[in-house]
């Protein structure tokens, strides 16, 4: 078992503790062996806590943990798969998991991520919502508002407020996807402003006195045409007839009334010119903690830091009450960032929008603006910086890593110049690196080599793929053999833009290899004495297997209804037994050797008739026992790549569970069904057996062979079974048959790959 120490360095695990997402390293038992602090920080566990238990812990339903085994099982990872998880207190949360698989030094392990989404799921849920309130918003606007959006040349109309509705006697809905010049056909001054406002992109309004054909009727409208981006306009046409007086007061109190419900998150507020509030929004106290009443009483020392002071000022003097004080264009939108006093006595970060507040003569009487909380935003910029300086220090670190290797590395660009050098490459050249930066290989090698080396560069280059070469030089008075790797490097339009290049001195190897080709012969002699034993031995066994087998049959027949016939039955039974394991174990060493030995020829094997008939065979053999043995398919026919031998597994995966079965009744269920991925298709053949079962330790044991050389229970016959599957490119693995109960029975379970069609 992989420790935490002997998969990480401190180093590495100090940079994934800074990874911002829940990170767990487990073995597929499910132990976690290294966390980092942001799952930790997540799940409300230690560090010792999360590695002394199982992951099953955490999962708030444990049928979720079946699903993604068996996810990994078919797939091989898991990605963004969402599930429900708990904390250490029992709390339960939404989590979006990533998993993948990887093998070190011989051990599968899990690599797992994590990430609390359940503040996304709300903030989506309150999106929803806030859309859905802004919808019956606009539906419920008094104001007739018509909304138009670019088609073509023209604009159609696609949605219509109640009131736009009620206005037009409820007609309006008759012209829902007609063109503008459609319906103002008689009124030409609305068409040309709405173009103007779309092509101007700008918000403005005209007074217009117009007879509506649709009811007849002589109205005075202000009209208010507002662009949105990005292809619409808004209509807003307002009844204004012997409302004059009125629409002053309504236009000054829809302003405040729009701006609230578009930043109901944030603080709206007024000031007069000397910067007394005259109006502040209530969301004022979600932020700052003072209520409405509280900041109205309030004095601009009591609100803001000495810093800000400044900046305000600053901003007033200079921007928004200069002497354009009464000129109703002059309307400067600024934005600072400040820092204001919180009723616990802490300081907000925040940022403010602020311009000239006018009344309808058009001069200045104050401010209004719109105050944000930052305070999120300005703890992901610290976050920025500190990850950067993270990245600076990585850098470094990569940088002695790349000098501290013992190949010799380069990178050079497309004219062969070298733009990078590591400690060894430099060493190898008794060169500074700075000596060889900005020059190419002429200036260090002989012209053969040189020209040898810019060559393969080029090669390289035309081709965009990686290239090794294994070559002799002579170089500094002797001669040296090479192992050179070039990488084509690219840049964001999949270009070659240079070369990466690795070169190590594998003269030792070389050597070694001429050594091995000598003693290459004497291995071949040495292999064939060893067939010839081998042969000799089966044989030979096989024959002294047989002369046991006939002395016992020879032993029966002549004490054949004698006195002793019964009590000889029982040990010469056992005997015959013994020979009848033997014969299979001598049988079982061939094909297994021979499978290890030389490649096994594949062809159409279909598989459903082969275990109908061997199903048909343990029934007859087996007919003392109560055996029930049942095949679930929905296809009638398979067929995968395979030969004889696959008879043999199907045969012992049956017979062992038939072997290790104490019930009275043993039941054996086969299902079969097709698995695809991609363009690629596999058979899944199942054998789920109540039998006594498998423990858990012994589940990676049963298909291996004992290295002592002794075979017992299952060993060979199952070891002979993978190498086989593995043969027709599969894979088997065992299960057990009730979850997390393994004495309840087993399930074995194979997947071979199927035969395409085409090829049946």
């Amino acid at each position: 078992m992989k420790t935490r120490e002997n998969i990480l360095t401190k180093e590495y695990q100090a940079l994934i503790d800074k990874i911002p997402i829940g990170f767990w390293i487990s073995d597929f038992n499910g132990n976690i062996i290294v966390s980092n602090e942001k799952i930790r920080e997540i799940l409300g566990y230690s560090e010792k806590e999360l590695n002394d238990f199982n992951t099953y812990v955490v999962y708030a339903n444990l049928r979720d943990r079946e699903i993604l085994r068996n996810i990994l099982s078919k797939e091989g990872k898991v990605r963004d798969h969402k599930i429900v998880m708990k904390k250490d207190d029992g709390q339960e949360f939404i989590a979006l998991m990533n998993v993948d698989m990887e093998e070190l030094e011989g051990q599968k392990f899990l690599f797992t991520t994590i990430q609390d989404i359940t503040q996304q799921k709300e903030a989506e849920k309150k999106l929803k919502e806030s859309e859905e309130r802004y919808r019956t918003l606009y539906k419920n606007i008094p104001v007739p508002t018509y909304t138009w959006q670019k088609q073509g040349e023209d604009l159609v109309l696609i949605d219509v407020n109640d009131a736009g509705m009620a206005i037009t006697q409820y007609k309006a809905r008759d012209f829902l996807g007609k063109k503008v010049t459609e319906v103002y056909s008689d009124w030409k001054n609305i068409t040309e402003d709405m173009l103007r406002c779309l092509r101007e992109k700008t918000t403005f309004s005209v007074e217009n006195e117009h007879c509506l054909s649709l009811t007849g009727e002589t109205k005075y409208f202000v009209i208010k045409y507002a662009y949105t981006p990005p292809d619409l306009v808004l209509v807003h046409m307002e009844d204004v007839s012997g409302k004059k007086k009125a629409m002053e007061r309504l236009k000054e109190s829809e302003s405040k009334y729009r701006l609230l419900a578009n930043n109901i998150n944030d603080i709206i507020w007024t000031t007069d010119l000397n910067l007394n509030t005259t109006y502040v929004s209530p969301s004022v106290e979600t932020i700052l903690g003072y209520t409405v009443q509280e900041v109205m009483k309030m004095s601009i020392n009591e609100k803001f830091t000495p810093e800000s002071l400044i900046k305000i000022a600053k901003i007033v003097r200079k921007h928004i009450i200069p002497k354009n004080i009464k000129n109703p264009d002059y309307n400067p939108v600024r934005v600072i960032e400040i820092e204001q006093y919180h009723k616990k006595g802490s300081t907000v970060p925040t940022e403010v929008k602020v311009n000239p507040l006018r009344n309808k003569e058009g001069i200045a009487i104050g401010l209004v603006g719109i105050t944000r909380d930052i305070t999120k935003r300005k703890k992901i910029e610290e976050r920025m910086r500190v990850s950067e300086r993270e990245i600076k220090n990585l850098n470094r670190e990569l940088k002695l890593i790349f000098d501290s290797l013992p190949a010799s590395i380069c990178y050079k660009d497309l004219e062969g110049n070298y733009l990078r050098v590591n400690k060894s490459f430099a060493d190898s050249l008794e060169k500074e690196k700075d000596e060889i930066i900005g020059k190419n290989c002429f200036a260090f090698f002989p012209e053969k080599i040189s020209q040898q080396i810019r060559e393969t560069d080029l090669k390289v280059i035309k081709k965009k793929e990686p290239s090794e070469i294994i070559d002799s030089y002579y170089f500094q008075d002797h001669t040296i053999w090479g192992r050179t790797i070039k990488i084509p490097l690219f840049d964001e339009k999949n270009e070659v833009n240079g070369l990466l290049v690795l070169f190590s001195d594998v003269s030792s190897l070389i050597k070694t290899e001429k050594k091995l080709r000598k003693s290459e012969k004497k291995y071949r002699e040495a292999f064939t004495r060893a067939e010839f034993y081998k042969d000799l031995f089966a044989h030979d066994i096989s024959n002294l297997l047989q002369g046991i087998l006939s002395s016992t049959q020879l032993i029966e027949l002549q004490l054949k209804d004698s006195e002793l016939s019964s009590k000889a039955n029982m040990p010469l039974q056992l005997i015959k037994e013994q020979v009848y394991r033997g014969s299979n174990l001598v049988k079982n060493i061939r094909k297994l050797s021979q499978i290890e030995e030389k490649e096994v020829v594949q062809k159409k094997i279909e598989i459903i008739g082969m275990l109908k008939e061997i199903i048909d065979y343990f029934k007859n053999q087996y007919r003392e026992r109560v055996l029930k043995i049942s095949l679930e398919s929905k296809l009638s026919e398979i067929f995968v790549f395979g030969n004889e031998l696959i008879h043999d597994v199907f045969e012992n995966i049956i017979l062992n569970a038939i072997k290790h079965n104490d019930n009275k009744s043993l039941e054996i269920e086969i299902k079969l069904s097709r698995i695809e991925s991609g363009d690629t298709s596999n058979i899944q053949i199942e054998f789920i057996d109540n039998g006594t079962g498998i423990e858990e330790t012994r589940k990676k044991l049963i298909f291996q062979r004992e290295e002592n050389g002794s075979i017992g229970g299952m060993g060979l016959g199952l070891s002979l079974v993978k190498k086989i599957i593995e043969i027709y490119s599969g894979k088997i693995w065992v299960e057990n048959r009730i979850l997390d109960d393994f004495s309840k029975g087993s399930k074995f379970i194979m997947l071979i790959p199927e035969m395409p069609k085409d090829k049946i």
